[in-house]
């Protein structure tokens, strides 16, 4: 049951995300997204198999079922609320729409706490508000990088052509 559940609402928000007008390159969203999936596997075998914060459950269906939406929700709500950041110019809805995704990732991550795929033990509530900034925040800053390297090779690319 827990694995049709994420499996639905990962496809569903993916598909939004697929139908919906983007700002970014189809290259620059394949790298913001293996970017994040690379850090977020980082940080979340730091916290379970390391540090015991987040232990998962033995459960093959519900082990299944979070790497669905380790893989594909997760990383599809980070890439739009990016997306969303390159489209916006105004600071304080930037800041608006970076509260509402941290809020959404830190509301998935203690649902699937409720639905018992995951368990916290030793992890306070601010913590996780702090670790999805961090990673929303590095994913940005990362994504923004390349994007100053994308434009560049893409102006000199132009150039060189005419």
């Amino acid at each position: 049951m827990a694995i049709t559940i994420c499996l639905s609402a990962s496809l569903a928000f993916f598909i939004f995300f697929i139908v919906t007008d983007r700002h970014l390159h189809l290259f620059e969203i394949f790298v913001c997204w293996m970017v994040f999936i690379f850090i977020y596997g980082d940080i979340m075998a730091i916290l379970t198999l390391n540090l015991k914060f987040i232990t998962l459950d033995t459960d093959l269906e519900k082990i299944w079922s979070f790497f669905c939406i380790r893989f594909m929700l997760v990383p599809s709500i980070v890439v739009c609320l990016i997306d969303r950041f390159a489209s916006i110019r105004f600071w304080g809805m930037k800041i608006i729409l970076f509260s509402i995704a941290t809020s959404c990732l830190v509301g998935i991550e203690y649902t699937l706490d409720w639905a018992s795929i995951l368990h916290h033990t030793h992890w306070h509530l601010w913590w996780s508000f702090i670790v999805w900034s961090a990673l929303i925040l590095v994913a940005y800053a990362l994504t923004s990088v390349f994007r100053i390297i994308f434009k560049k090779d893409v102006i000199r690319y132009d150039r060189a052509s005419s």
